[in-house]
């Protein structure tokens, strides 16, 4: 049931010495301005089953904690597996809008050279693409700066 290896919509965390929620939260803002994907909580990069951090046992605490750490909130589903150990499953959907940290960081996945998958920023250019994607950008409806009246009245008699 749980996966060997990485990839874009599949992240493994280690918890032995208690992920901090900074990590969580950038991870689950890269999956929702992608794909969407499972963050593992409890797995090692190999692919090793770890465990939780004994302190990690609040399901709902985390799904708040994702919700009131970006912007806007991030729904997730989260759920807890006995492994050989516990690990905990944060499901994220795709957003249809840009997400962000609520301390303002705006990341995505992608897979490098190597195949591995790494999270990084998104940077204010890759917005359109992210919302051309998604359907939500309409050129159309731009507002065409220094424009008057005859400039509109002039394209219309010639059209």
């Amino acid at each position: 049931m749980l996966p060997k290896t990485e990839s874009l919509i599949v992240e493994f965390k280690s918890d032995r010495n208690k992920i901090s929620d900074t990590e969580i939260v950038e991870t689950i803002v890269g999956f929702a301005n992608t794909q969407g994907g499972k963050l593992y909580i409890g797995i090692e990069d190999d692919g090793t089953v770890s465990g939780l951090n004994q302190s990690r046992k609040n399901l709902s605490g985390l799904a708040a904690l994702i919700a009131n750490h970006t912007v806007p909130p991030q729904s997730v589903r989260v759920e807890m597996i006995e492994a050989p150990r516990n690990v905990m499953i944060v499901e994220v959907p795709a957003s249809p809008s840009i997400v962000g940290t609520a301390s303002g960081k705006v990341l995505r996945r992608r897979l490098k050279a190597d195949g591995t998958p790494e999270t990084i920023p998104m940077y204010p250019h890759e917005y359109v693409t992210r919302l051309s994607g998604l359907r939500l950008l309409d050129y159309s409806a731009q507002v065409i700066l220094d424009s008057s009246y005859n400039d509109w009245r002039l394209a219309k008699s010639s059209g």
